[in-house]
C-alpha cells in the first residue's frame, strides 16, 4: 500500500525497517484496519477496561463479519469475540443446511460444521490454523463442493498476488491448474501430494502475508475433507456440482412421457415418445440441471460420476 502511494510498483518491501519505523515517504507510517483503527477512538474515550469487557482474554472487544452463503440472516453483524461458531453460524445468521464455513476472507480456512464448538476468537481459529482476517464467514451448504470453493478461493489469490516469490509466482499457479483439472474431471493420484507440497513450502518461502496465508483453504479443507479431494482425483464429485464429472438422467418409473424438460434443454438431448418415458443422450446434453427444475415430478436426477 505504500508502494503504491509512492507511485513505486505493488510488491512486499523488506523488513526492518517495520513501517512504524520508515514508512510512507520515509516517515513513521501506522496502517491497519479501518475497524481496528475505529475502536481507538473508543477505548480512549472509554478506557481499556471497558473494551475489555466483552470478548475474551486474548481477544477483548467485538469483531464485525460479513456472512453470507447459506443461511437466512446475511449481511453484517457485531459479536462479542468468543461465542462459538455454531452460535454466530446458526443461532445469529440462521445457517441451512450447512456442510462448512469458511471465515478469514479469501486466505482463510474451511471448516466443516462439526467443529461448531469452536470460539470464534484469535486464539481459538488459530488452533486450527486459520485466522479472523477481514471479517469474512462464508457458510457452505451440502449441495456445495469443497474443492470448487478451495479453487475459487485459491483462484482469486493467485490473481491478487504480485507474482514476486517463486512461492506465488509457481505454487499459487501450479494449484489453480490442479484445482481447475480436479474439477473439470481431470484429476490425477498425485494432485493433492502436489497441492501439500506447495501449501507447506509457503509457511517458509513466501516473501509477504499474502503468500504464507493464501495456501489456507488447501490445508483445511485437505484437512477436514480429504475424501471430496480423493473423489475428485478419481473423477467424481459427492456434492453433485462440477458439471464435468456429472451426468444426467431419467427415473424411467417417474417419468410421465409429458417431455417438460424438452421445451427447456437448450441440447436438445431428450429422446422418446411422448406418453412414454424418455432418455437424456449425453453428447447433447449441456448439463444445465433445467430438465431437473421444470420436471414436475422429479423424474430427473443428477449423477457422479458423469457417464
Amino acid at each position: 500500500m505504500v508502494n503504491v502511494l509512492e507511485n513505486k510498483l505493488c510488491t512486499p518491501r523488506k523488513r526492518p525497517p517495520h513501517l512504524a519505523e520508515k514508512g510512507l515517504w520515509n516517515k513513521p507510517t501506522c496502517i491497519n484496519n479501518v475497524e481496528t483503527l475505529a475502536n481507538v477512538a473508543m477505548i480512549v474515550e472509554h478506557g481499556a477496561s471497558w473494551f475489555r469487557s466483552v470478548g475474551t482474554e486474548k481477544s477483548p472487544g467485538t469483531k464485525i463479519f460479513s456472512v453470507v452463503g447459506s443461511v437466512e440472516r446475511g449481511g453484517l453483524i457485531e459479536v462479542s469475540l468468543g461465542l462459538s461458531l455454531g452460535e454466530v453460524t446458526g443461532k445469529i445468521a440462521g445457517a441451512k443446511d450447512p456442510k462448512a464455513v469458511q471465515i478469514g476472507g479469501p486466505s482463510g480456512v474451511i471448516l466443516p460444521i462439526k467443529l461448531s464448538d469452536l470460539e470464534v476468537s484469535f486464539e481459538g481459529l488459530d488452533d486450527v490454523g486459520g485466522m479472523i482476517g477481514s471479517g469474512g464467514l462464508v457458510v457452505i451448504s451440502q449441495t456445495q463442493c469443497v474443492v470448487d470453493t478451495a479453487f475459487f478461493l485459491i483462484d482469486f489469490s493467485a490473481k491478487q498476488s504480485c507474482k514476486r516469490c517463486k512461492v506465488c509466482r509457481d505454487g499459487l499457479s501450479e494449484s489453480v491448474a490442479i484445482l481447475k483439472g480436479m474439477t473439470a474431471g481431470q484429476g490425477s493420484e498425485d494432485d493433492i501430494e502436489k497441492l501439500k507440497y506447495w501449501a507447506n513450502l509457503s509457511k517458509t518461502q513466501a516473501f509477504c502475508g499474502l503468500g504464507r496465508t493464501a495456501f489456507n483453504p488447501i490445508t483445511s479443507s485437505l484437512m477436514f475433507f480429504a475424501d471430496e479431494f480423493k473423489a475428485h482425483s478419481e473423477g467424481r464429485c459427492p456434492s453433485l456440482v462440477c458439471r464435468s464429472l456429472v451426468s444426467y438422467e431419467i427415473i424411467f418409473d417417474r417419468c410421465q412421457g409429458e417431455r417438460c424438460c424438452l421445451l427447456t434443454c437448450p441440447g436438445n438431448a431428450i429422446r422418446g415418445s411422448y406418453g412414454k418415458p424418455g432418455h437424456i443422450v449425453s453428447r447433447l446434453c449441456q448439463k444445465c440441471g433445467m430438465c431437473v427444475t421444470t420436471c414436475p415430478y422429479s423424474a430427473v436426477k443428477k449423477i457422479s460420476p458423469a457417464v
